[in-house]
């Protein structure tokens, strides 16, 4: 049997390499019914987020550390909120609220 691996009473393999977990498995994210994910912006760092606001114009641009940007294009004759929020606890715990936005 190779020192790297052992059966534990269950039958399974088991590493003995120096820091490696039994557990590999990746906490879901929430993301309520109806969302849209942006796979391609999953852990990025964002360095600059920002709504543009004009008669023709309505973005949500969001900027990231390795000199890509994610884009939302909204429709005109929209309210729009924020909020910036911690869930460490595993409550929400708002940080910062901004004013409703309401295009003309």
């Amino acid at each position: 049997m190779n020192t790297a691996t052992r059966s534990n009473k269950s039958g399974r393999s088991v590493s003995n390499q120096p820091g490696t977990s039994r557990s590999t498995k990746t906490p879901k994210l929430y993301r309520p019914s109806g969302s849209f994910p942006f796979p391609q912006a999953r852990g990025k760092t964002v360095e600059d987020v920002y709504v543009t606001i004009d008669s023709d114009m309505n973005f949500v641009t969001l900027r990231f550390a390795d000199n890509t940007q994610l884009v939302i294009d909204i429709e005109p004759c929209l309210s729009f909120a924020a909020e910036y929020s911690k869930w460490k606890t595993g409550n929400e715990r708002i940080i910062k609220r901004w004013p409703r936005i309401r295009s003309t």
